[in-house]
């Protein structure tokens, strides 16, 4: 269903179980409250074949809830206090985008889009942010971080913008295809973060191997450097390595991106399925080092496309 999302808490256990590893799902985990940088509970990934897994965290301890009994509450601490947050913030992106907020940051009826389920998905890990508590990043811990909304939508009167892409079935990419967007990034005083994701086709029922379709992201800088997505070294994108190969989620995060023009190809590496869609999500977010921010960098349109109805769901 090319506009669902589906996000599951992850298990409270020590690692990852079923069915937060599916390929297509947000997987989620929770982190302490209130010092949201610290692993709260969720098991740790990745996949048995080796996806990365969690994707994303919210605060999911000492939150209060209601539980049985004459309208009474209390506090726990697990994944399943965190999973709502997700989805939530999912249908707050969701109406972000069919209200015609993009690309403007004010709501604009003619610009309004329905967006697939892969654009929801880029647009909330291109979110999250390093959890300062856990070692590495990203990693089999804590997936790409904790969620931070405001820091992926962009509205009037913000000096940071956001671009995205949202491809649909018809016009995806087959094996060998290649697409190009330039970017323009105007200083090097805010990070650069730049999310791939795509809804691929399911596999057979218990296959040990689920993936099917191999969509990759790269990033090439003014000077020529060449950063694949997922390959990261001290906590951002290293040049050098290989493309991730299995995950439906690709990033590039820069902490501090050289100005001028970027190139950014989505590039079809094998898709015996096809054709494939992707998603693609693009941002500046501050750096923790510096206080203030500069003006939004330049970007390509959204291409045309208008909002259209739901279709009937099949049987």
């Amino acid at each position: 269903y090319e506009e669902g999302l589906v996000a599951f808490a992850v298990t409270n256990m020590s690692s990852l179980k079923s069915p937060e590893n599916a390929k297509n799902v947000l997987a989620v985990g929770a982190t302490s409250n209130p010092n949201c940088e610290n692993h709260g509970s969720g098991g740790q990934g990745p996949t048995a074949d080796g996806r990365r897994k969690p994707e994303i965290y919210a605060p999911g301890c000492s939150n209060r809830s209601a539980v049985p009994g004459s309208c009474s509450t209390s506090t726990m601490c697990g994944t399943s206090m965190a999973c709502p947050a997700i989805p939530g913030a999912g249908l707050l992106v969701r109406q972000y985008f069919t209200e015609g907020f993009y690309p403007s940051g004010v709501a604009n009826a003619s610009d309004a889009l329905v967006p697939s389920g892969a654009l929801l998905r880029a647009t909330l890990i291109n979110g999250t942010f390093d959890m300062s508590g856990v070692n590495g990043y990203p990693s089999n811990r804590e997936g790409w971080g904790r969620l931070v909304l405001d820091e992926t939508l962009s509205f009037t009167g913000e000096s940071r913008g956001m671009w995205v892409v949202d491809v649909r079935n018809a016009d995806g990419l087959e094996t060998g295809g290649v697409t190009e967007y330039p970017l323009q990034v105007s200083s090097s005083s805010e990070a650069l973060k730049v999310t791939l994701a795509f809804t691929e086709p399911a596999a057979t029922v218990g296959a040990a191997d689920p993936v099917i379709n191999d969509i990759d992201l790269e990033l090439v800088a003014p000077d020529g450097a060449s950063y694949k997505g997922n390959w990261f070294a001290s906590g951002q994108s290293s040049t050098g390595g290989s493309f991730h190969g299995k995950n439906s989620v690709a990033r590039v995060v820069l902490n501090a991106p050289l100005a001028g023009t970027w190139t950014l190809p989505v590039i079809a590496a094998d898709v015996p399925a096809r054709p494939q869609r992707s998603a693609l999500a693009a941002g500046r977010a501050r750096r923790p080092d510096l206080p203030a921010v500069d003006a939004a960098p330049a970007a390509l349109p959204l291409p045309p496309h208008p909002p259209r109805p739901h279709p009937p769901h099949p049987t």
